[in-house]
């Protein structure tokens, strides 16, 4: 399995409400990807020091991965988040989700 890992830092002025619906609007993930296995959104806590939407999706495998990359769905998602997320200085990083079945 694969996680992948998703951090929008906000662009300057972006208010708590517009932040919000950029994490309602990410939460639409699985309706447009049905093979997220996973998926996780949330805001950072205003006291950590930077706001940003942190998602983390899981996948079977890294065909479901970027078969997710590619889809017309998902990023258009992008398109809607862009005026309150800098995508510019996003980070994005996969990781092997461990199998730790016996």
């Amino acid at each position: 399995m694969l996680r992948h890992i998703f951090i929008g830092p906000v662009l300057p002025g972006c208010s708590g409400d517009a932040l919000s619906r950029v994490v309602d609007t990410l939460r639409e993930l699985p309706g447009i990807v049905p093979w997220i296995r996973h998926l996780s959104v949330e805001k950072t806590l205003e006291w950590s020091g930077s706001q940003a939407v942190v998602l983390i999706a899981e996948f079977d495998s890294r065909a479901d991965w970027e078969h997710y990359m590619h889809e017309p769905g998902h990023l258009a998602l992008g398109d809607r988040i862009k005026s309150a997320i800098d995508l510019a200085n996003m980070t994005v990083v996969q990781t092997n989700i461990a199998d730790n079945r016996p």
